[in-house]
């Protein structure tokens, strides 16, 4: 995730996502007490007050089998500022048609983009340099790494 950070905070004029399962409480640096700034609602606010423009597609799920949040994520992310555009995509009323998992990041900066799911982790988590043992820290529950149920990003309505 640090490298979607640095990917991000380099664009200039746009940045374009298409993702499966984004969730506007994702942290790109850990641990979050001390990168509170490099969630990625926070960055992508960030980079649209400094004119850049974001366009981001996210999976429109069926709702009768799964919850992905894909309402919450396009209204809290259009709601920070107007040069971010969310669309929920396909409308399956009909159509018969099943959409791939696929995530895809680009900017004027890195036009060739990166191929990196910004999903929260399910059933598993992120790892990291140290491997730890633990998710939250044994005294210092600022340290802890990947907040949240089950890695979720502490969604308040999960």
């Amino acid at each position: 995730m640090y490298s979607a950070h640095t990917f991000y905070k380099s664009a200039k004029e746009c940045i374009m996502i298409q993702d499966w399962w984004l969730s506007p409480e994702l942290y790109l640096r850990r641990p979050p007490a001390k990168f509170p700034e490099y969630r990625i609602d926070r960055l992508l606010k960030k980079k649209a007050s400094e004119g850049v423009r974001i366009y981001i597609i996210v999976y429109k799920e069926v709702t009768q089998g799964m919850n992905l949040g894909s309402s919450h994520t396009k209204h809290h992310l259009m709601d920070l500022h107007e040069n971010i555009a969310v669309i929920r995509h396909p409308d399956h009323i009909g159509t018969g048609r099943v959409l791939v998992n696929l995530n895809l990041s680009t900017t004027d900066r890195w036009p060739s983009g990166f191929h990196q799911n910004l999903e929260p982790p399910r059933k598993g988590r992120w790892d990291s340099h140290s491997h730890p043992l633990a998710d939250a820290h044994p005294t210092d529950f600022s340290q802890t790494l990947f907040p949240g149920q089950e890695y979720n990003n502490a969604r308040i309505l999960e």
